[in-house]
């Protein structure tokens, strides 16, 4: 059997503690989901609050050396953050992405 690896994904409170997260022997790398991290912390999007503590994640994951990635609402976003130095990022998701197709099939349709 192959080596397993763990990729936790930061989406509540409880998993914010990424220091110890990181000291699981498994842990290959970590997500963050910035979205459901903000409805379990009771925060906006885009709070100064969220950006510390998604900040806070970066920082210590890249201090241990593990590579840690975050979900992105568009390409701009996704670009900026891997600017603030993630070492990956999810681009939109699929409930967004066939929304966003439906509308445009819909306008074409009408026109």
């Amino acid at each position: 059997m192959g080596a397993r690896t763990v990729r936790p994904v930061l989406e509540f409170r409880v998993w914010v503690a990424a220091e110890r997260v990181l000291g699981e022997e498994l842990v290959s790398s970590l997500f963050v989901g910035p979205a459901d991290l903000g409805l379990s912390l009771g925060v906006a999007p885009g709070s100064d609050e969220l950006a510390a503590r998604i900040d806070h994640v970066r920082t210590v994951s890249q201090a241990a050396g593990v590579p840690v990635g975050i979900a992105a609402g568009s390409g701009d976003a996704a670009r900026g953050l891997v600017d603030t130095g993630f070492d990956y990022v999810v681009v939109s998701n699929d409930t967004t992405l066939l929304g966003g197709a439906l509308r445009d099939a819909v306008v074409a349709a009408r026109a």
